[in-house]
């Protein structure tokens, strides 16, 4: 009906995050930057070995990896 209203209907309040979940995002962002160093020094270092096909395999995947967790 249009003027009741229907006491089990009312808005609730939304369900709060518990405080420790922000601490998975810390090690997210640890591990991603982990991930990303050790891709720019297998890079770095394949170069140096003289290898550009494997340092653009190695830099085509990192990019790949990260273009994923990024979109």
């Amino acid at each position: 009906m249009f003027g009741r209203r229907n006491s089990d209907l009312e808005l609730k309040s939304a369900h709060m995050r518990h405080p420790g979940a922000i601490h998975v995002r810390w090690y997210m962002v640890l591990l991603l930057t982990v991930i990303a160093i050790a891709a720019i020094a297998g890079i770095a270092s394949t170069l140096a070995m003289g290898q550009p096909q494997v340092a653009f395999v190695i830099g085509l995947v990192s990019v790949a990896f990260f273009s994923r967790i990024g979109c």
